[in-house]
């Protein structure tokens, strides 16, 4: 789990192998990307999130277009 550095965004992984990025002030669910991951971390510009995994490595996303890079 990993807060944006704006705090306006949270990211968690679940157990469905997915990354569920959330609106931190609602608790609403804004995006599940399909990807599981064990480490989150976003950019400090917020842009971006790594997602880390220990089959697939490394991957990074693009939070507002909600594609991998």
């Amino acid at each position: 789990m990993t807060l944006s550095p704006d705090a306006k965004t949270l990211a968690t992984s679940d157990s469905d192998e997915e990354i569920l990025i959330w609106d931190a002030a609602s608790g609403e669910i804004q995006a599940r990307l399909p990807s599981g991951a064990s480490g989150l971390r976003f950019s400090p510009d917020q842009r971006y999130l790594a997602a880390a995994d220990a089959r697939s490595g490394i991957q990074l996303w693009d939070v507002d277009r909600r594609e991998q890079d």
